[in-house]
């Protein structure tokens, strides 16, 4: 059947995957002899996840198919896996691309943030030069939602919200149906410390029907069927709409992904997005983490856009550099 097939597959996948693990165990940690290992670790712990991901009846903690293999299994190989490559390729990657590429076009705005300025989040996977996560850099799959390393992954960070009993609610403006961008961020910070709410933005009526009925269980779902505005003063302004969702004693994880037009072409919301929020203290400070898609000018993905692919590169620079836990989304 399709689902012994499915389980069979993804019990190869997480075999070989915890195999290449005990290769490299042998290897020093930031010293990687062998990297194409890590990334055919992950790919191999990748597939297991997009075989599982479809699955609708468990959150990913209860082992499914003959073969009694979870989802969680895979995210936290995932998870271990992208740990690796950022402490020994990631880590040189990111000092080759300040060497090379250094900052020239910083935004004009000041960085508003919950935490200390000074507190400079360097365990985060790198930024790349194309602005696309690990898998494009190194695989071209140009739409992956996987390689992201989640703030609660930091033990200092898990302790506050844990110890000041905080809300943890994800807001996924432009959420594009459940099996998006929503379930791969719900299923990534379970291995930590799962959301307690979340709130799904996205104007297409279809997005709750395709919600399963453990994840409706298990976590505080809304949808809010609207288009997302920026700027407008009006009820779906999205700098009107977070501070009646939120509370800065929330722990609050924001992906911002939305495309003005179905033509890949012209101005985009997000830049004016990311402007307006930072200049904004009261609403900067409501967010802990951000993913955020930013659209510029590159040919090779059919992007004709104002900005330049530098200036998108050192606008996610900047903001980590001043304290802002952010990635560059895709």
């Amino acid at each position: 059947s399709d689902m012994y097939c499915r389980g069979a597959l993804a019990a190869a996948a997480l075999v070989a995957s915890v195999y290449e693990l005990e290769e490299l165990s042998s290897e020093k940690r930031d010293k990687i002899d062998n990297p194409s290992r890590l990334i055919l670790g992950y790919m191999l712990s990748s597939l297991g996840r997009s075989i599982l991901h479809g699955d609708s009846s468990s959150i990913g903690n209860t082992p499914i198919t003959k073969w009694k293999v979870k989802l969680n299994d895979f995210v936290a190989m995932q998870a271990i896996y992208l740990r690796l490559y950022m402490t020994s390729v990631g880590r040189l990657y990111s000092r080759q691309l300040d060497q090379h590429i250094p900052m020239k076009f910083t935004p004009s705005f000041n960085v508003y943030t919950k935490r200390s300025k000074k507190d400079e989040y360097h365990d985060i996977e790198p930024v790349y030069s194309s602005l696309r996560n690990l898998m494009f850099t190194e695989s071209l799959n140009l739409i992956d939602f996987g390689p992201y390393r989640p703030m609660v992954a930091l033990n200092n960070v898990r302790n506050d919200i844990i110890k000041h009993k905080r809300r943890r609610v994800l807001i996924d403006v432009g959420a594009n149906g459940f099996f998006a961008s929503p379930k791969y961020l719900l299923d990534s910070y379970s291995i930590y410390l799962p959301f307690t709410h979340a709130i799904m933005i996205e104007p297409e009526p279809h997005f709750s029907a395709t919600v399963p009925d453990e994840y409706l269980k298990n976590y505080n779902i809304t949808f809010l069927q609207i288009y997302a505005e920026v700027g407008t003063g009006n009820s779906n302004d999205m700098l009107k709409l977070l501070p009646s969702l939120v509370t800065k004693d929330d722990f609050v994880v924001l992906k911002f992904d939305v495309d003005p037009n179905k033509h890949a072409q012209g101005y985009t919301m997000e830049w004016g997005f990311l402007f307006s929020l930072m200049g904004t203290r009261e609403i900067a400070e409501l967010i802990d983490e951000l993913y955020i898609e930013l659209h510029f000018y590159m040919p090779m993905l059919f992007w004709d856009h104002y900005h330049s692919n530098w200036e998108a590169l050192d606008a996610i620079r900047y903001l980590r550099k001043h304290g802002i836990y952010v990635h560059a989304w895709p």
